[in-house]
């Protein structure tokens, strides 16, 4: 048990998993209405460190210890995998094979492999 910054308990499950994948990168998705084809695109750390500071947990957190670490935590993140824009046609329904295509798309730029997607 641990107590949260708005001071609420939180319980903390032990964590015991073994079957761990190593992260390979942070993917954003930028579904557009007119985009037929997939395209994937490394961002430069400045605008990778933006762009993950952009999507907090919690919108409106104000606490300076709160934000220092998502701050510190965020640029560590942008240090150790490459951050990509993966442009996507919208959906759903998404076309078939998407989830493949964007796995071949994704692999040069990745950290570290990635096993195949089951169809």
């Amino acid at each position: 048990m641990r107590v949260s910054a708005d001071r609420r308990q939180v319980l903390r499950l032990a964590d015991d998993a073994e079957d761990r994948l190593p992260l390979a990168a942070v993917v954003i998705p930028r579904p557009l209405y007119d985009r037929a084809a997939l395209r994937v695109e490394p961002m430069p750390p400045k605008e990778a460190l933006l762009a993950l500071l952009s999507y907090p947990r919690l919108v409106g957190w104000r606490d300076p210890a709160v934000l220092e670490h998502q701050f510190v935590t965020a640029s560590l993140l942008v240090e150790s995998v490459p951050v990509l824009v993966a442009t996507v046609p919208w959906g759903p329904p998404f076309a078939t094979g998407l989830a493949a295509a964007l796995h071949e798309e994704l692999a040069p730029h990745l950290a570290v492999p990635i096993p195949p997607v089951r169809s």
